[in-house]
């Protein structure tokens, strides 16, 4: 892959005063422009990712698991904070939000456009939830509850 230097988007972020951007499914295009931005090779603001989802095909069926599943994400992507993309029931979501905090990582979710999975994502402890909450109106107590649990 060929990266310009100034590449264009991010160039224009920066002259906007943005300088640091988060992708929630990171490309490798993406993870690579983020390492020439740290490395001084590239202008731009500073990239956080996720490295790519989490997704139901990783089989995470014991807390063990989770964790060999978030460690081999963090070592191939260095990131901070994991997507994850609704990888079972309660009890298996649990598991990745256990093994993210014991590894120190922020949790992002896709949401699904499930008002009431939503709720239960933030109240389990995600920081974020992806795509969502677009249900109208939205009441005061969803609101109120995200904006207490700061997610994002």
């Amino acid at each position: 892959m060929r990266h310009q230097n100034p590449h264009w988007p991010y160039a224009a972020n920066l002259a906007y005063g943005v300088t640091t951007a988060h992708d929630p499914y990171s490309s490798p295009g993406a993870v690579i422009y983020g390492e020439l931005v740290e490395g001084g090779d590239l202008v731009g603001p500073r990239m956080l990712g996720t490295g790519p989802g989490i997704r139901i095909e990783e089989l995470i069926d014991s807390p063990l698991e989770a964790g060999n599943v978030l460690e081999r994400v963090v070592q191939a992507y260095g990131n901070a904070t994991i997507k994850e993309y609704v990888v079972g029931n309660r009890l298996k979501r649990q598991w990745f939000l256990q093994a993210a905090h014991d590894l120190g990582l922020k949790t992002t979710v896709e949401g699904d456009e499930n008002l009431k999975l939503n709720i239960n994502q933030a109240i389990d402890g995600y920081s974020g939830v992806e795509h969502t909450l677009v249900h109208t109106p939205l009441y005061r107590d969803v609101r109120e509850l995200f904006a207490r649990l700061r997610i994002h």
